[in-house]
């Protein structure tokens, strides 16, 4: 009797064992096996090949589709897999600037120094240093840009190429060159005044971020002393550092260093960026000179008043 009843019960589990293992057989076969690409629950920055950005968290994924949602405006969007071009994590802290500051529409600009951050394309911008000195730059893409500089925003005087790429998540790369015109009645030399070759480096985002800067600037040895090489280099280093404080606050730092004269300017200002067309940016320099082998700031010399203003067009 115990053997017909262990006969019994070893056939009744082999039963179930065998529906429970074809029940899921027809599972695999219904589910299409497909690895996530990112992390659900996430806030990512997309990107698709028609220059679009996108910023959402995302709550759904196939392998056609990826479906985020936008919680700061309630929207939800569905994005084609194949015209992603990059998606990345935006950070907390980035997110938190996002939603509270907004973007700083004029942090490619410091005082006088400039960012490597990318341009918008087609959009021109101006920016004037004390009234005088101009800077007017038309993105052709994200990463290029035409540049000219003016005197009192009327007389061309300069003009050349911008570049600007990201390697990584918040760290940028970029520079410009560009050529110096001449034009004066009595001077029957080239024409050409000067050129230059900068290159920079930015780490960070639109409303805090790092730029170290490094060139050379040529000038025509003609013009400006008569005797000599064509052209008499000069070569510079400069840093600069922003952070927006509020929504229509930035504070700007800078400095520069040129070692051939062992001098150079350390400045500081307030950036009104509230305004997405202009901004303003009100502060001073102080000369550096060099004494003993130290860098000091010349005390006996007044501080330089500086006034810029730039312009979104």
């Amino acid at each position: 009797m115990k053997k017909i009843l262990l006969i019994l019960f070893v056939l009744l589990f082999a039963k179930a064992f065998s529906q429970q293992d074809s029940t899921a057989v027809q599972q695999d076969d219904d589910y299409s096996p497909y690895a996530y690409r990112f992390r659900h629950g996430v806030r990512y920055t997309f990107k698709t090949s028609a220059g679009t950005v996108f910023k959402g968290f995302v709550v759904k994924e196939t392998s056609e589709y990826v479906t985020i949602e936008d919680r700061d405006n309630q929207q939800t969007y569905e994005l084609k897999a194949s015209e992603i071009v990059y998606a990345r994590i935006t950070s907390d802290r980035k997110s938190y600037e996002d939603t509270s500051l907004g973007e700083n529409y004029h942090a490619r600009n410091y005082m006088l120094a400039q960012s490597a951050l990318p341009f918008e394309a087609g959009q021109a911008s101006s920016t004037s240093h004390m009234f005088l000195l101009d800077n007017i730059d038309y993105g052709l893409s994200e990463h290029w840009a035409l540049t000219a500089n003016t005197l009192a925003f009327f007389y061309p005087i300069c003009i050349g190429v911008k570049c600007s790429f990201e390697i990584s998540e918040g760290n940028y790369v970029g520079g410009n060159v560009f050529g110096v015109g001449f034009n004066y009645s009595s001077y029957s030399g080239n024409g050409v005044f000067g050129y230059g070759f900068i290159g920079r480096y930015t780490k960070g985002n639109s409303n805090e971020n790092f730029t170290a800067s490094a060139g050379v600037i040529g000038l025509n040895n003609d013009v400006l002393f008569g005797t000599g090489a064509p052209f008499v280099n000069t070569s510079f280093i400069s840093a600069a550092y922003c952070r927006r404080i509020s929504q229509n606050i930035a504070i700007n730092a800078e400095g520069w260093y040129l070692p051939g004269t062992d001098a150079g300017l350390l400045g500081g200002a307030v950036k009104l960026v509230g305004n997405e067309v202009t901004s303003w940016t009100f502060g001073c320099f102080m000369v550096m000179s060099e004494r003993n082998n130290s860098l000091q700031l010349n005390f006996k010399a007044l501080p330089i008043p500086y006034i810029g203003v730039s312009r979104n067009f």
